[in-house]
């Protein structure tokens, strides 16, 4: 958080411990897995793991929101919302402390559907952020009439911000169509103080990164 300066959330990212490569980051196998029709099954993984995960936190007194990516296979495979009740159920999840990722050119794959579910999803208590924003296409008109929990400004506009003018503009009227929207902030790949610093300066509310 920008303005106090605490942490509040953490995001679920998954890694393949491969047995001969090591470490391997989701560029190198999700698009397989996509292709292969096993990302509704990471999916599922991912998300319990994320449950788990915040419960323990949750008992712990730890005041995190958890936040999850969720393929566009993923959220128009017709399961989703049970599979998320179940979870919420389970592990006694707190209300607005779930909030599930989906980018803006996947949420436009079927507006109607996506904004039924989006509501169903909001109307459990579970958050929605839309992820990598502008970088992919999406329409004020269906902006307005999601209801979305967060913005979450791509890092190839916060990357650049100290070198590119255009990008502190774009970053700038970003964060200023989010407010007069009334939806949250996060500035994601923040790595700089410097980046920091003309977030805090542009009322950015939320900081994710390295730094």
């Amino acid at each position: 958080d920008l303005q106090n300066h605490r942490y509040i959330g953490a995001e679920a990212l998954i890694r393949w411990n491969h047995p001969k490569k090591g470490v391997l980051y989701p560029g190198a196998f999700i698009d397989i897995a996509e292709q292969s029709g096993m990302i509704n099954a990471l999916g599922t993984w991912v998300l319990e793991n994320a449950c788990k995960q915040l419960n323990l936190w949750q008992h712990k007194n730890v005041d995190i929101t958890m936040h999850v990516n969720v393929a566009a296979r993923q959220f128009f495979s017709g399961d989703l919302f049970e599979q998320v009740w179940d979870l919420l159920n389970r592990y006694r999840i707190k209300p607005k402390s779930l909030i599930l990722e989906i980018t803006e050119t996947e949420l436009m794959g079927d507006i109607r559907y996506a904004t039924n579910l989006c509501q169903e999803l909001a109307d459990l208590g579970v958050g929605i952020a839309i992820d990598d924003f502008g970088t992919g296409y999406s329409s004020m008109k269906y902006l307005k009439q999601f209801p979305i929990t967060k913005l979450k400004i791509d890092r190839s506009f916060i990357m650049d911000i100290s070198s590119s003018k255009q990008s502190r503009e774009i970053v700038s009227a970003i964060i200023a169509m989010a407010k007069a929207l009334s939806i949250s902030i996060t500035a994601e790949g923040v790595e700089t103080k410097e980046q920091e610093e003309f977030l805090e300066k542009m009322a950015c509310e939320h900081a994710q990164g390295f730094l």
